[in-house]
C-alpha cells in the first residue's frame, strides 16, 4: 500500500493501516465476546404446525422442533403423545412437562406425562437417539416396545459426552 502513495501522506497511511490491523486482528485473537442468544421452541402434540419456522408457532413434532434449533437452544415440550423416533443431533436442552421432577420421588406428584413412544406409530428402532455432545433430556416417559424382529432402545447413546438424562420414566 506504501508504495501507491508518496510524500507526506505515506506515513499516515502506514499508521492507520497497521492501527486497522491491530484492531482487526485482536478481534479475531481476543474473540468476540458477545454470544448469540439461545431461542426457546414450543412443542405440543396438538398442534397443527408440523414444520417449525418460528418460535411464534407451536411445533407439533419434537423432531420438527430439533430440526428448527440451533445449538444451545431450549425445546419446552408440552404433555402428550409423540409416536415418533427423535434423534437430537445438536446440544440441545430438551424439557419434558416434568423436568426437574424425580419419578422416585412420591413427595411430589408428577402431571400429564410427554409420552415419547415410536411404536405407536410403527416405526420400530430407538425412541430417542442422541447423536451430539451437550444434551440434556429431563422430564419424560419414554416407552418403546419391539416391532418384529426388530432391536429397540428407549434411549441410545454411543461415545458422546456431557448428557444429562434426568427424571426420565424408560418403560
Amino acid at each position: 500500500i506504501n508504495h501507491l502513495f508518496y510524500g507526506n501522506n505515506s506515513k499516515i497511511l502506514r499508521i492507520s493501516f497497521l492501527t486497522v490491523a491491530f484492531i482487526v486482528g485482536g478481534f479475531f485473537v481476543f474473540g468476540n465476546t458477545a454470544h448469540a442468544a439461545t431461542t426457546t421452541w414450543t412443542v405440543d402434540a396438538s398442534s397443527s404446525n408440523s414444520v417449525c419456522s418460528s418460535t411464534i408457532l407451536t411445533c407439533s413434532t419434537i423432531q420438527s422442533a430439533i430440526a428448527a434449533a440451533s445449538t444451545g437452544d431450549t425445546i419446552n415440550v408440552a404433555a402428550g403423545d409423540y409416536p415418533d423416533n427423535i434423534t437430537v443431533n445438536k446440544a440441545l436442552t430438551i424439557l419434558g412437562p416434568n423436568a426437574g421432577i424425580n419419578p422416585n420421588d412420591t413427595s411430589t406428584p408428577r402431571g400429564d406425562e410427554a409420552v415419547i413412544d415410536p411404536s405407536n406409530g410403527s416405526t420400530g428402532g430407538n425412541a430417542v437417539t442422541i447423536a451430539s455432545d451437550g444434551v440434556t433430556l429431563d422430564g419424560f416417559t419414554i416407552t418403546n416396545k419391539p416391532t418384529g424382529n426388530n432391536s429397540v432402545n428407549g434411549i441410545y447413546a454411543q461415545d458422546h459426552s456431557n448428557l444429562k438424562i434426568k427424571n426420565d420414566i424408560v418403560k
